[in-house]
């Protein structure tokens, strides 16, 4: 198939940029002729490059729609809020919900300029027209609770959306002693320490100042910080800002937290978890609908003390050894390889004629 995959900046870095160029590269792999539009584009081998020119969501929108309506294809699929595909994904989740769930971080004056400002009017048109009805023939949700906000906010009929969990390349993402010793060697830390990693950008709405205040009531506990943003300081809270060298961090964890007050399936938990530590992760994330004993679920991202009681048991080696290892054994069963083949069958149901 002749295959054009929308997204604003295609490279390895970032959730729904990692997951375009999984499935960009899963499907050259496996013969399709696959071109990419975008604003930045990272090479890829055997990939078409289609580079537009925009500086924002709408002019991005409306760069990608001219762009595709000059050329044929088997299958269009968008990566972002985009007027017209075959197949729309939403990996970041439904924006209308992101609004609701994080204005507990807020105060009523940011709540109240949230809902006017002119950034989040424009993000909620686009999201609105690309969830119209004749917008797209299928509509891939990262998680069930992807698919029920769609639902819910934009009457998407259930029948037309496929659930597609995010996947991991365990190649990449494993267990390494010899990546454990280095990174705790260049930030100062014993092997006995216990040490927590959290890993995103977009503090606020990842949940740091709820990891930070449970950390905080954990005295053996240090807490790792990679991404960017601000954050109160604290004696045991090391920021690393951003870092290339993510998959050597996990290693060298022995969990992860991530308290997120919005996040439709972040894939950093799947990686720590391919990396062999379990994870503390809040229930509005996707990733929990796959958890069973082999990681921590917090109901309430921001109830520190469950957090804390989180943090806690998995102080204890004998407790967090067993589960790490569950935890990738699980991870393990989502391999990019399995998204590839379940958006194949997408594809499969909707592909038109060359030209159609």
């Amino acid at each position: 198939m002749r295959i054009a995959l929308v997204i604003e900046r295609f490279s390895p870095a970032g959730g729904a940029e990692r997951a375009c160029s999984y499935l960009a590269r899963g499907l050259v792999a496996r013969g399709h002729d696959v071109h990419v539009f975008a604003t930045r584009i990272e090479p890829g081998e055997g990939i078409t490059a289609h580079p537009l020119e925009a500086d924002s969501h709408a002019s991005f929108s409306a760069a990608s729609r001219d762009a595709l309506a000059k050329e044929a294809f088997d299958i269009v699929q968008s990566f972002t809020r985009t007027p017209r595909q075959d197949v729309l994904r939403l990996g970041g989740g439904i924006h209308q919900e992101y609004l609701s769930r994080t204005d507990v971080v807020y105060s009523a004056l940011g709540r109240w300029w949230r809902r006017i400002r002119p950034k989040e009017r424009t993000e909620l048109r686009l999201e609105a027209e690309s969830l119209r009805p004749d917008a797209s023939k299928r509509v891939i949700a990262v998680s069930k609770r992807v698919k029920d906000e769609a639902i819910r906010h934009y009457g998407v009929p259930a029948d037309k959306i496929d659930v597609i969990y995010n996947g991991v390349d365990a190649s990449e993402f494993k267990p390494s002693e010899e990546a454990r010793r280095l990174i705790r060697n260049q930030i100062g830390a014993d092997e006995g320490d216990y040490l927590l990693l959290f890993c995103g950008t977009g503090f606020k709405r990842k949940g740091l100042e709820f990891a930070i205040r449970a950390v905080d009531r954990v005295p053996s506990a240090r807490l790792v910080v990679v991404g960017e943003g601000r954050a109160a300081a604290h004696p045991r809270v090391l920021r690393l800002g951003r870092r290339t060298d993510v998959s050597h961090l996990y290693a060298a964890a022995d969990a992860l937290i991530l308290p997120t007050l919005y996040d439709p399936f972040p894939n950093v938990t799947l990686e720590a978890m391919a990396a062999g530590i379990p994870v503390i992760v809040s229930r509005v994330a996707g990733v929990s609908e796959i958890i069973d004993g082999d990681s921590i679920v917090v109901e309430d991202a921001t109830d520190v003390e469950a957090l804390a009681a989180a943090v806690r048991r998995l102080e204890d080696p004998s407790v967090r050894a067993p589960m790490g290892q569950s935890a990738r054994r699980k991870a393990l069963q989502y391999p990019v390889d399995r998204v590839v083949e379940e958006t194949l069958r997408v594809y499969e149901r909707v592909a038109r004629p060359r030209g159609g």
